[in-house]
């Protein structure tokens, strides 16, 4: 054989080599997202650890997975697939970094993979199946930038794990960090909706005649606790969420038409972008999400719906919109209204089984008392259906409840809706009879600013280009991601993983035409800090903020310079490239 038919042989090989790696990091990723979509649905604590590490070991085909969870110095097994565990559960306890090769692991911070446990001296077994293992990797479990636990596989194969066997157990350790925290949040949502229950029903024993804002005062509460709830969730979780998307979508783009891989790698990316709706409808009902209002006409906004609503609500409904002969116009997201108009037309359709009809009716009326001074403009809208009695009456914002069928109701409908109209500065109101139907009213301050600026329509392609880039997030896989999608794209990519970090960088010689920066950074900076220094120096630098979630910009506590856009996570790598290049191209105008 020549030199040049090993060459060739050489490189033919590598190609299959990299081939059967890009397969199998696919196949993961929709084993990953699965997991996700799995262990994220569950609630209850307890369940969520003992079902994790099933279908862990199920999905992965390891020998045994440990779930480990940290308390005060110790280390303590929460949940473990093999039955023999079953007795030591909350009891087998461990000292963070003095005990074994997840107590170092959880002192670390690292992933440790273990090639033969007879060669480490850290390996430690309690029971007698133990001594079949013969590999084990370990991952932290980490949260906002804590470890709070240890996610433990282990193999009867010497060498059993490689780094794409890292990587996954990252992401699952990722995906159970927010499923755990989501969890604890929820248990805590519970008690306290619990004792608001029982609050209400002292309340509305002794004090009947003010009954109204009792209710009010009371879903406050209740919404200030999902708050609390969706705001610890948001912001991890849309961290994984634009992981999963980003590295599923240059996948996508690395396969060729009719490869049969192209489905399962959609498959991924419908999935992600399910979960991705519904932490924006956690951030909507809780009122955090980061509204982009204008000032709208609400007669245009039904208007435009018309169609849209009648293809939802099916022909056995007849749908009648009555609009106020003159403009009325609100400043408010156009997007979420839209979104509000929905559920209620969703609920409404779900109420009618047999057939009716859905009014949708928009006025101009003074202020209410209570609410807010000047004209107030109200959309009503009022169906024919079955109706709801007063004990669902009391409950009707509240999140996760719902009268319906398991399976066919989230109990975030009317949630999201309150949060929303909330949130814009109005509010909802309901009439309903059993029997006879239902009437929402959204009502929300009339302004007499003009119409806003009409929605900027989708690019059909994305340029990429050759400026110097500085990304700034310390998630390590949303970093990689948004550095391998600019590189791709022709920039010229460093990275930073905190504000100091990229304080730093910023004072190197080599200047850089934008900075992209995540806003919740560890460290002194800020990302508001980072964008405000850079757009203070004012040496063209552009900049782009990027976040999953930010309580700062929604509680007012600091807002963005006006010249640093924010791009809200889970974003697709196309989303990103055109935000970045409709920046640049801005600046270069100027």
């Amino acid at each position: 054989m020549s030199a040049t038919d090993r060459e060739q042989a050489r490189q033919a090989a590598e190609r299959r080599a990299a081939g059967r790696i890009e397969r199998e990091r696919a196949f993961r990723l929709h084993l990953l997202a699965d997991v996700g979509r799995r262990t994220t649905a569950i609630l209850s604590l307890s369940e969520l650890l003992r079902s994790s590490v099933q279908i862990i070991q199920e999905t992965f085909r390891y020998f045994m997975v440990n779930i480990f969870l940290a308390d005060g110095e110790d280390l303590v097994l929460r949940a473990c697939s093999m039955p023999e565990f079953s007795q030591s559960i909350g009891m087998l306890r461990m000292k963070i970094g003095l005990e074994g090769i997840n107590g170092w692991v959880a002192k670390s911070g690292e992933p440790l993979n273990v090639s033969d446990v007879r060669l480490d001296p850290r390996y430690r077994y309690e029971k007698d199946i133990e001594k079949r293992t013969r590999s084990e990797l370990a991952v932290p479990i980490v949260l906002k930038g804590s470890v709070i636990g240890v996610l433990d596989t282990q193999s009867e194969s010497e060498s059993a794990f490689n780094e794409l066997d890292v990587f996954t157990l990252q992401t699952v350790a990722g995906q159970l960090a927010v499923a755990i925290e989501n969890a604890r949040l929820y248990e805590e949502l519970q008690k306290e909706l619990a004792a608001h229950r029982r609050t209400e029903q002292l309340l509305r024993a002794s004090l009947l005649d003010l009954e109204r804002t009792q209710e009010q005062l009371l879903q406050s509460q209740k919404m200030e606790a999902v708050g609390r709830l969706a705001g610890g969730v948001a912001h991890d979780f849309n961290n994984q969420l634009t992981a999963i998307m980003g590295y599923a979508e240059i996948l996508l783009f690395g396969l060729p038409e009719g490869d049969s891989r192209r489905g399962e790698v959609e498959e991924i990316l419908r999935a992600s972008g399910r979960a991705a709706e519904l932490t924006r409808q956690l951030l909507a009902f809780s009122r955090r999400q980061v509204l982009r209002p204008r000032v709208v006409d609400l007669n245009d906004l039904v208007r435009e719906m018309r169609g849209m609503l009648q293809r939802l609500i099916g022909e056995n409904i007849r749908l009648r919109t009555e609009c106020a002969e003159v403009p009325l116009r609100v400043r408010a997201d156009p997007a979420q209204i839209e979104q509000v108009i929905m559920n209620l037309a969703v609920n409404a359709r779900d109420a009618m089984p047999e057939g009716g009809q859905l009014d949708i009716a928009t006025r101009t009326e003074p202020s209410r008392t209570g609410y807010a001074e000047g004209p107030m403009h109200v959309m009503a809208v009022t169906d024919t259906g079955t109706g709801m009695t007063p004990e669902v009456m009391i409950r009707l914002f509240e999140p996760f409840f719902t009268t319906k069928e398991a399976g066919k109701g989230t109990g975030l409908g009317l949630s999201t809706a309150y949060g929303i109209v909330r949130q814009s500065g109005g509010h909802i109101t309901c009439r309903s009879t059993p029997g006879e139907g239902t009437t929402f009213e959204i009502s929300l301050p009339a302004t007499r600013e003009v119409d806003g600026e009409p929605r900027r329509p989708q690019p059909a392609a994305v340029a990429g280009g050759k400026e110097r880039v500085l990304v700034i997030e310390d998630e390590e896989q949303v970093r990689q991601l948004v550095q391998r999608v600019l590189s791709d794209a022709g920039y010229s990519v460093i990275t930073a993983s905190s504000g100091d970090e990229a304080a730093e960088a910023l004072r190197g010689p080599e200047c850089v035409q934008m900075v992209i920066t995540d806003l919740m950074l560890p460290g002194s900076l800020s990302g508001i800090d980072i964008a405000r220094r850079v757009l203070s120096e004012d040496r063209g630098t552009r900049v782009l903020c990027i976040s999953g979630y930010s309580e700062q910009l929604v509680s007012g506590a600091s807002a963005l310079p006006p010249a640093a856009p924010l791009l809200q996570k889970p974003f697709s790598a196309a989303e990103l490239l055109e935000r970045v290049r409709s920046i640049l191209d801005a600046g270069a105008t100027r």
